[in-house]
């Protein structure tokens, strides 16, 4: 059974031995997406953690990618780009979703005939700055697909980052909490003025 515990230790573990990541692919727009596949307006990073999984993926050519992707196999998906897996044998895949003010981040179980488990996360981003530069550049490399020991480096950064997230999290304040903080504020600079 899947865990936040075992999410954390995934993201932990290929932070660390980015040289165990297995193969990263691109994923594109093109042809358009089968009916069932999966396409979202953000980009993303679908990893296989346990098992294999066989996927058809859009492709910036039309060209039809379809693959097996086994342990340590990533495929990195741009904005509007698409998947389509087909769930036969077991499988632990975890996803990363880059969206524009969290990440979210699940993990997903077949045992062969059905979902085991499935874990979700939610973690809020302290502003765009490093995950939107990492996620930056590594759109930037799917022009230059040969690049796989940078691409590595980079997802084990982007899963460094979210570590750090998760571990010192966004702390914000209530509304009436923020509102009760300006008032003080604003007597305790204006409280000598008639």
């Amino acid at each position: 059974m899947l865990d936040k515990t075992y999410l954390l230790e995934a993201l932990n573990y290929y932070k660390d031995e980015t040289t165990l990541l297995g193969n990263v692919y691109y994923a594109g727009m093109q042809p358009k997406p089968p009916e069932l596949a999966y396409q979202v307006h953000f980009p993303r990073i679908e990893m296989v953690l346990v098992g294999e999984i066989e996927m058809e993926l859009g492709s910036y050519t039309g060209a039809e990618q379809r693959r097996v992707f086994k342990q340590g196999d990533i495929i990195y998906l741009p904005a509007e780009s698409w998947n389509q897996p087909t769930w036969e044998k077991p499988v632990v895949t975890m996803t990363v979703m880059a969206g524009k003010q969290s990440f979210g981040l699940s993990l997903l179980s077949w045992d062969g005939k059905r979902y085991d488990s499935a874990i979700k996360e939610t973690v809020l981003r302290r502003g765009p700055r490093v995950g939107a530069h990492i996620l930056n550049a590594l759109e930037e490399l799917t022009k230059q697909i040969e690049s796989q020991t940078t691409t590595k480096l980079l997802i084990g950064s982007l899963f460094s980052h979210i570590i750090d997230l998760i571990e010192q999290p966004l702390e914000t304040p209530s509304k009436s909490h923020a509102l009760f903080e300006s008032v003080r504020d604003y007597l305790e600079q204006h409280y000598q003025e008639p």
